[in-house]
């Protein structure tokens, strides 16, 4: 099956077998970093994106991802378990963002009931994802974090990703800041601050939404490890001005709010 997979990435128009779909769903966290990353992630995330696959085999991928509650696989256990979440929740995200795409070959195709777990999966991976270790020389990128802040993102930029929710997804970040147990090494950080850059840019969150979150995280400082999870917030927040500040105008309330952290740094 690698050969003939490997084939298709070459190919212009590559079209798919459903048992090609399944194996690469079966194999979406398997351990060999060439074939995880270079073959399955590369192949099923380009047939996604340009429209490759079947609407069938769409609805197939997003159904085993559900089905299997491939985002949570034994939660308990980090390696090699961890490898299937991190890059189930990539595939999440691209089945969010096909689904959310107007005008797009799988605009829509998920039912009402599948696009509302995505959603509330979306939220709460990272709340339970134990794993916080960037790249593994053994196993690659592991990227958890990064990607489950992709998928966070893919959720709440989509078009039907309700009002509501928004502040649970304000929610999860501070949990990750305020329980992370070290440092992040591989820029998890500012994938993190895309969830809030790209929810204000569309309008899913406001300024004042986010000031007002903003005023009430808590830092304890009691311990070595709270001063690392402050700067590794500080990090967060300063990815969020810059690539808000040359976009849009900042309100008062939410450039203090950040600039109250980030005077410190």
């Amino acid at each position: 099956m690698e050969k003939t997979l490997e084939k298709k990435l070459q190919q212009k128009n590559p079209t798919f077998e459903d048992s090609e779909v399944d194996w690469m769903l079966e194999n979406i966290g398997v351990e060999d970093p060439k074939v995880r990353d270079e073959l399955i992630y590369s192949l099923l995330t380009r047939a996604i994106y340009d429209e490759y696959l079947t609407e069938a085999q769409f609805l197939r991928v997003a159904g085993d991802l559900l089905k299997n509650n491939l985002v949570f696989y034994k939660m308990d256990e980090e390696f090699p378990a961890v490898l299937t979440r991190s890059f189930a929740a990539l595939q999440c995200g691209n089945v969010l963002s096909a689904d959310g795409q107007k005008g797009g070959r799988y605009y829509h195709q998920l039912s009402n009931t599948e696009r509302e777990q995505f959603f509330q999966d979306a939220i709460a991976y990272l709340q339970e994802e134990p794993c916080s270790e960037g790249y593994s020389d053994t196993y690659g990128w592991i990227h958890a974090f990064a990607h489950g802040a992709d998928f966070l993102r893919a959720a709440m930029t989509h078009p039907d990703f309700p009002p509501v929710l928004a502040e649970q997804v304000l929610y999860t970040l501070e949990y990750v800041f305020c329980n992370i147990g070290g440092a992040f090494t591989a820029g998890e950080e500012r994938r993190l601050g895309r969830v809030v850059v790209s929810g204000i840019l569309s309008g899913k969150l406001t300024q004042s939404q986010v000031a007002d979150w903003l005023k009430q995280v808590n830092f304890p400082l009691r311990e070595n490890l709270d001063y690392v999870r402050l700067a590794t917030f500080e990090v967060f927040l300063a990815y969020i001005y810059f690539h808000l500040f040359e976009k849009i105008e900042l309100e008062g309330t939410f450039k203090s709010a950040l600039l109250e952290y980030l005077r410190e740094i």
